[in-house]
């Protein structure tokens, strides 16, 4: 498997979260190919592969390409790269409760797992954690540095969806249709 670097970050003012007594970004080998036979290549390529080092994270990903942060890319591409993002998560949300929502243990583990793993710091405008990997079919988003939360007592818990809304609302994209709140017909 090709990998790329896009770019090192470190926990400072990050706190990561974890399962069962290990950092959710130990275990993305496990991430990977969960993510790859649950839901296929394009939902385990949206997270960089992690590389802990001194003080520090590498982040690598696929496919390989030009490596642009977000904010570099011209509108046009950001309103391709965040619908590209919302429509992974979205499904990726639905995988998680209905593996939440399993009669298995081992099922209802993964679920807590992915659902950490789509945890990111915010807010996301102080912090460069979406990438553009651009191939020749057009760019793949990448993000880093997930897994992990503002250290604070109470951090933002949807960082990527607000940051994702104002971009959708600051571009001019049709919003997503809001979920129910449980327990609403």
């Amino acid at each position: 498997m090709n990998r790329q670097f896009v770019c090192e970050t470190t926990f400072a003012g990050l706190r990561p979260l974890g399962i069962g007594g290990r950092r959710i970004q130990e275990s993305w080998h496990e991430i990977d190919a969960a993510l790859r036979s649950n839901l296929g290549d394009p939902y385990a390529r949206l997270f960089a592969e992690p590389v802990p080092g001194e003080g520090t994270t590498s982040w690598f990903a696929q496919p390989e390409g030009l490596v642009v942060e977000y904010r570099r890319l011209d509108d046009a591409a950001k309103r391709a790269l965040i619908r590209t993002v919302e429509e992974r998560l979205a499904a990726m949300r639905a995988k998680v409760a209905e593996l939440k929502a399993s009669g298995q243990p081992a099922q209802r583990r993964l679920g807590e797992t992915l659902d950490r793993l789509m945890s990111f710091p915010g807010p996301l405008a102080d912090r460069e954690i979406l990438f553009a990997i651009r191939t020749g079919s057009g760019d793949e988003p990448v993000l880093v540095n997930w897994g992990t939360r503002d250290d604070v007592p109470d951090p933002p818990l949807a960082a990527l969806e607000d940051f994702l809304r104002g971009e959708a609302l600051r571009l001019h994209l049709p919003q997503p249709a809001a979920e129910p709140a449980p327990g609403t017909p």
